[in-house]
């Protein structure tokens, strides 16, 4: 495959909904075993490559988004998952700052980022669910294993405090996560 023909996740996932309609078992299960199979050879050889390149190359390599989701796929991104939110949230502090706001992770754990949001966006609903969405959009962009982001917010105005329950997954994350375990992976 050359650098231009890149499948895409939404591609994958749509392929492996395909096979849990396959009428036949025992082709499902071939269909099965040879897509574990393959990531299990896929996952050895990146292992081997990252080693030899070590962690400086790797996040290098990481910068394409591509090369991320694969690393990250078969956890082997140089970052840890709280390296790679806090980064997140360092890219969007110019924007949250230009609505008056701060932000500050308060706890990653089980999948969950929990924040403290503070400052006011003039009282606008809708300005605050946009910058809700920049901090949302970067965590999962940068650590999909994220599933839920809890914010905590001290608005500046007369609102107070509100306790915001943000269940933000990405649906096609999770779906292709339990598609891996399914699949042995």
């Amino acid at each position: 495959m050359g650098r231009g023909s890149e499948v895409s996740a939404e591609r994958i996932e749509q392929l492996v909904r395909e096979l849990d309609v396959v009428a036949d078992p025992a082709a499902r299960s071939a269909a099965r075993e040879l897509m574990s199979a393959l990531m299990e050879m896929h996952g050895a050889a990146l292992a081997r490559i990252v080693e030899d390149i070590g962690p400086e190359q790797t996040r290098r390599i990481a910068a394409d988004e591509v090369v991320r989701s694969v690393l990250l796929l078969y956890e082997l991104h140089p970052d840890d998952v709280q390296t790679r939110v806090h980064a997140a949230l360092e890219q969007v502090q110019p924007y949250i700052r230009s609505h008056g706001g701060r932000i500050e992770v308060t706890a990653i754990e089980n999948g969950v980022v929990r924040l403290h949001l503070e400052g006011s966006c003039d009282g606008c609903p809708s300005s605050a669910q946009t910058v809700k969405g920049a901090i949302e959009r970067a965590i999962f962009a940068a650590a999909p294993e994220i599933t839920e982001v809890v914010a905590d917010e001290a608005n500046g105005g007369s609102h107070g405090e509100v306790q915001t329950r943000v269940a933000l997954a990405h649906a096609g994350d999770q779906e292709g996560r339990r598609e891996r375990e399914r699949a042995g992976a």
